[in-house]
């Protein structure tokens, strides 16, 4: 074959094997490494439509954004863990501009896992791909999950501190419920706010300071965090979300919630160590008999007081049931196997009729 023929047809079948892999072929899209293109606006609302009791996530992204050519590689990999639980698919936001103003996409990489129809949850930008991996397992509706996540932040006397910059989306907040949780963002070099409307929550600050919000976390669900101010996302745009998840270990709940006549029938039964931790004026003004004093502010600090229990049974009660919870999760962190705690507290032990001790 003489060479000039070869050159002329060796970029025609290089360009017709990249054809025939890239190109869309209709219907569902072009898939490649686990991921779905969205190739029409046909193909996105079929892909929708498959959300029904399945998560999917979307990449909206550019051929010339950075930032989405480093996240393509961990959405491939989710794709391959994840696949059959989670459907993954991916947009050109230059190609497809109207669907990503019906996304809502305010910059990219912005990544939407979509349930029944309806998003519940977003990243925004780069994150560390635990962030990504974490969001589907908490929003996918399939019962097997790889593993249990903790919560965001740390605790200290008894209140989880989760800290965030303004110079990063704020993103999601993982807390337990029952926490009290202190959600602290720093570097603001703007005037600043957020708005969390389930916890009454709307503070503004300016340049220079650091925004603190404190709320009680009473109820499992997610809740979203609203820009109340000059926010990188636009006024009053939807920043975030708090995710209020029941304390788990390893997949399963890991201490008992019993009603008060449970609790009595246990004390009866088995003797426990009965922890109150309320504070010292709750405790004087009316306890348990028999229960044990320690604040769940100090608990973190004076768990060796109470070290020959870990493999014992434990009854914690605080006034209502929710800062048993956080003493549960400590003493859970601790190494203590046989916890219950009293759900309604000693609210509910006195609506029983049951006797207390001054």
């Amino acid at each position: 074959m003489p060479r000039k023929f070869l050159l002329i047809t060796l970029p025609v079948i290089v360009a017709a094997i990249v054809a025939a892999l890239w190109l869309p072929t209709g219907g569902s899209g072009n898939r490649a490494h686990g991921i779905t293109a969205i190739s029409s606006e046909t193909d996105y609302g079929q892909a929708l439509a498959k959300t029904q009791g399945q998560l999917a996530v979307f990449d909206f992204y550019a051929d010339w954004c950075s930032p989405c050519r480093q996240l393509a590689p961990v959405l491939e990999s989710m794709a391959k863990r994840f696949e059959g639980q989670v459907a993954f698919y991916k947009v050109d936001v230059d190609a497809h501009r109207k669907l990503a103003r019906q996304a809502g996409v305010r910059g990219i990489p912005f990544v939407q896992f979509v349930l029944d129809g309806k998003p519940v949850h977003t990243i925004m930008g780069l994150n560390p791909k635990e962030a990504y991996v974490r969001a589907v397992q908490r929003f996918s509706p399939a019962p097997a999950r790889s593993s249990t996540e903790g919560p965001d932040g740390r605790l200290v006397e008894g209140v989880r501190i989760v800290e965030r910059s303004a110079q990063a989306a704020f993103d999601s907040v993982y807390v337990y419920r029952g926490e009290t949780v202190r959600i602290v963002v720093k570097d603001i070099a703007f005037a600043y706010g957020i708005a969390i409307p389930e916890y009454g929550i709307r503070k503004e600050v300016g340049p220079g300071e650091a925004l603190e919000v404190t709320f009680k976390a009473k109820t499992a669900g997610v809740f979203p965090v609203f820009c109340n101010g000059n926010c990188p996302s636009g006024e009053e745009t939807r920043h975030g979300q708090v995710v209020v998840m029941p304390f788990a270990v390893a997949d399963r709940i890991a201490y008992a919630e019993i009603d008060a006549s449970a609790a009595k029938a246990l004390i009866a039964a088995q003797s426990p160590l009965i922890l109150d931790v309320r504070t010292p004026g709750e405790y004087y003004g009316g306890h348990i008999a028999g229960a044990r004093l320690i604040p769940v502010a100090q608990l973190q600090a004076r768990i060796n007081e109470i070290a020959d229990y870990k493999e014992k049974k434990i009854l914690v009660y605080c006034r209502s049931g929710n800062r048993s919870v956080v003493a549960s999760e400590i003493l859970v962190g601790a190494g203590f196997t046989d916890i219950a705690h009293l759900r309604g507290g000693i609210l509910d032990w006195q609506r029983a009729g049951y006797t207390m001790v001054k």
